[in-house]
């Protein structure tokens, strides 16, 4: 038998969903900016490397930069060796040396057994120093001094002066973090401009390749509120063409299909109610009157259903156009209407399609009057319109409020919302407010009673201002 494993600890598992919640708050939502982040990432990942590289003494870099910063000095003084009297050379020397770079005369060149020539910086001093023999080595892994690794080795042979024959000789040594890194700024500052450079660039095109994925967005939700007549600009890289095209298709066959369908919805009204409309003059010439009153009733419900069905599908935007409303007065106007109690709001202009909108939100104040007898309606702005309409009626049960939203199950029992009990009122509330970006969201109350909450989407001047509001307040 395997041994069994500990449970694992709540807080544990919790620490790691508060981490994820965070991580997933903290990422940014749009592509540019994700690819941006990314981006960032991996140049600060490589920026990073090329510093830690930089950071440790005996690379190659070090040594270059050593050569060309001491290269003056070592010529200066093998001048003054091949040129100066004995005792005045030993005097320059001892005060050439330092605690990185030491200096001293031999007769032979430094031991480079095991060592790796530098070709490269032995040229650049060869250059500097025609006619001397330049010997330059890195001793790798062999170090002349236990307690100090050596970071180079150099030997050039004395042409000339009292030393004419012998070698001088350099071990240089690395230097501290300390005195090394003001060395380096010269090169890591460049670095870090071209990385910031390369980022701006990549960023201008990022953004330049997201544009049109935002103009897409805009164009998809005006045709889910039922604007068929945007269109895509046919421009950009090969797969974003290849989209604009097919949503363009699509627009055009969906325009063809409600075209279609309007056509059949005028035939379909006209074929119903002009019968009704015979048989109802018919009815008033029946003498009996329970039976006239009763086929009368029949009709006048035939008439109703019929309204529902061809309203259920047909499209808000077929019916009127969005025109600039004033919602708090529209909603305190139906309040007095219904008896409903207004709370109150902020006074707000939107486009909205007043008609459509009134009905959908009459029908909801009319539902919670006909249960309630006491409800009451309240306005709020945040990052979105929230209007909430609470009563303290029956309520319903679970499985009613996860029916309600489809056609034909509120008339099963229970509270109806004006649909003349067919059950496509809240669907006609549902297709109205979706028609204007917005949601509806029915749950009971504590205590009892329905709570309909309707969320409209706030245009961006709006919200900026309303934004503004709370910050100044």
């Amino acid at each position: 038998m395997g041994r069994r494993l500990p449970p694992l600890r709540a807080g544990g598992s919790g620490r790691m969903t508060a981490l994820q919640r965070l991580a997933q708050h903290l990422r940014p939502r749009g592509l540019a900016a994700q690819f941006a982040l990314l981006l960032m990432g991996a140049i600060a990942a490589a920026q990073l490397l090329a510093l830690l590289l930089f950071a440790g003494e005996g690379s190659d870099f070090d040594r270059q930069a050593r050569m060309h910063q001491d290269l003056g000095r070592l010529i200066a003084l093998l001048h003054a060796v091949e040129q100066a009297d004995e005792d005045v050379v030993t005097e320059i020397i001892e005060q050439s040396n330092t605690g990185y770079t030491r200096f001293f005369l031999a007769e032979e060149p430094l031991d480079t057994a095991g060592a790796t020539p530098l070709l490269n910086l032995a040229a650049d001093l060869r250059r500097a120093t025609p006619g001397n023999t330049v010997l330059v080595h890195s001793p790798g892994v062999a170090d002349l001094r236990p307690d100090q690794p050596v970071l180079m080795m150099i030997s050039i042979g004395i042409n000339a002066g009292p030393f004419r024959g012998e070698w001088l000789n350099s071990l240089v040594y690395p230097l501290p973090h300390s005195l090394a890194w003001p060395r380096k700024w010269g090169f890591v500052i460049p670095l870090l401009m071209s990385a910031a450079g390369c980022l701006a660039v990549a960023l201008y095109f990022t953004r330049q390749l997201t544009r049109p994925l935002a103009r897409a967005a805009e164009t998809a939700r005006l045709a889910g509120a039922g604007d068929h007549s945007q269109r895509l600009t046919v421009s950009g890289p090969a797969e974003l063409q290849d989209f604009a095209r097919a949503f363009n298709a699509m627009q055009a066959q969906i325009a063809g299909f409600e075209a279609t369908r309007r056509t059949i919805l005028a035939a379909v009204g006209h074929d119903i109610r002009t019968p009704v409309t015979s048989l109802r003059l018919r009815a008033e010439f029946i003498e009996d009157p329970e039976l006239r009153e009763g086929m009368i009733r029949s009709l006048e419900e035939i008439s109703v259903i019929t309204e529902d069905l061809l309203g259920s599908v047909r499209r808000i935007s077929d019916q009127e156009g969005l025109r600039d409303t004033d919602l708090t007065a529209l909603l305190q106007d139906l309040c007095e209407e219904t008896g409903v109690r207004f709370l109150g709001g902020p006074p707000l202009i939107l486009p909205l399609r007043e008609v459509a909108m009134r009905r959908a939100l009459r029908n909801l104040m009319v539902n919670a009057m006909r249960y309630a007898r006491d409800a009451e309606a309240v306005m709020q702005l945040g990052s979105d319109i929230t209007l909430e309409l609470r009563d303290r009626g029956p309520g319903l049960s679970a499985e009613k409020l996860a029916l309600l939203n489809r056609p034909f199950e509120a008339a099963s029992g229970g509270r109806q919302f004006a649909g003349g009990g067919t059950g496509l009122g809240l669907a006609i509330c549902e297709s109205v407010l979706r028609a204007h970006g917005g949601t509806l969201t029915l749950k009971n109350r504590e205590g009892g009673g329905l709570s309909a909450v309707v969320r409209l989407p706030l245009p961006a001047p709006a919200q900026a201002s309303s934004e503004g509001a709370s910050a100044s307040g």
